[in-house]
């Protein structure tokens, strides 16, 4: 579970939506086409499954009922042909992890390093968790490896950490440009 302070961060970050309009197509089926990619989708939503709809020139948080109704604080909308969508985009399970589990002085620290460097946490294109594998481990060391593409330049992040008697996190940012950072976080 995240807490307030990464989940307010966590919902500022940049590209953290898909947008796009809906068709509806023979089968009742919704056609998505993303803005951004000029891509075509089926949406397959679940029930209870949110998704931000803009209605009269204003975002509004949906939630789905089935059927092809958003439930919306004005009441039940039908989804029809031409409304414009804002899907959040799901981070990568491996990335997911690192967060949750990262202190908020780490989660804050690796995340204005990262939108510092012009990349979002949703810029994710690949992500291997050592740590995932360790969680039965007492004491756990090992590196884990980030990707992060943001259409203009690519960013390799080498996460080495150490959870025991010691808490340790080291963020190494490696940009295509050949900028690179370091972050160090410490904690007894």
């Amino acid at each position: 579970m995240l807490s307030k302070q990464k989940h307010r961060l966590f919902e500022r970050q940049k590209r953290a939506h898909i947008t796009g309009f809906i068709e509806i197509g023979e089968d009742q089926e919704i056609l998505f086409y993303d803005d951004e990619h000029e891509e075509v989708t089926i949406l397959h939503f679940k029930k209870d499954e949110k998704v931000e709809i803009l209605l009269e020139d204003s975002w509004y948080q949906g939630i789905y009922s089935g059927n092809g109704q958003l439930s919306v604080p004005t009441g039940m909308h039908k989804l029809r042909e031409n409304d414009t969508l804002r899907i959040p985009k799901k981070v990568q399970y491996a990335l997911d992890y690192m967060l949750k589990e990262a202190t908020d002085d780490s989660f804050v620290s690796f995340t204005s390093k990262l939108n510092e460097l012009s990349f979002s946490i949703h810029d994710c294109i690949y992500s291997y968790n050592q740590m995932v594998f360790l969680e039965e481990t007492e004491e756990k060391k090992g590196v884990s490896f980030y990707q992060f593409d943001n259409e203009e330049a690519v960013c390799a992040v080498q996460h080495h950490f150490l959870r025991g008697n010691k808490h340790e996190d080291r963020f190494e940012f490696t940009i295509c440009t050949g900028t690179r950072a370091l972050l160090t976080q410490l904690k007894p």
